[in-house]
């Protein structure tokens, strides 16, 4: 089983790719995106837990549900 764990890019910290029309927040993206596709093309059972914007909150909410999951 695999856990992908994502989140909101800082916009204003986000940095073009040099000579490109996209930034590195959504080479990042697409990154997450097609690792996610490829695990669950070759049968492999994934989920993803997108945070939001608020990672430490998102973490804690996570963490939650782990403990209720294992209560």
């Amino acid at each position: 089983m695999f856990l992908q764990i994502t989140a909101e890019h800082d916009v204003e910290a986000d940095v073009d790719v040099p000579g490109q029309t996209y930034s590195f927040g959504v080479v990042i993206d697409a990154q997450a995106a097609g690792d996610l596709a490829v695990l669950e093309s070759r049968g492999r059972r994934a989920l993803r837990v997108h945070l939001g914007t608020d990672v430490a909150a998102g973490l804690r909410t996570l963490a939650a549900a782990f403990d209720r999951a294992l209560a």
